[in-house]
């Protein structure tokens, strides 16, 4: 394996267990912005969603009821996701 490669991996890593820490302990501001920073770095960000899915388990209110779905915060991170893709294939910013 080459050591750009495993540069990569590990930067990759790196940030999945940065952006998992904030969903536990971070405020939920402070989450959506590592997350958009992470879905321009990296390309197919797909730890984005299972960070919102975890978000909508954990603190997904059930007072909280836009016509019955609940996924709130996987649904934004999916928008991210969109938006982001399509703003990386206008920009060369992903460079991981």
């Amino acid at each position: 394996m080459r050591a750009s490669n495993l540069n990569k991996i590990l930067a990759r890593i790196s940030c999945d267990t940065v952006l998992f820490a904030s969903v536990l302990f971070a405020p939920w501001w402070l989450t959506l912005l590592l997350t958009l920073t992470f879905l321009m770095l990296f390309q197919n960000f797909f730890e984005a969603f299972i960070a919102g899915l975890i978000i909508d388990a954990l603190y997904g209110a059930s007072s909280l009821n836009l016509y019955g779905f609940h996924l709130f915060y996987s649904a934004i991170f999916f928008t991210m996701w969109v938006l982001a893709t399509i703003a990386r294939s206008k920009m060369r910013l992903s460079i991981l």
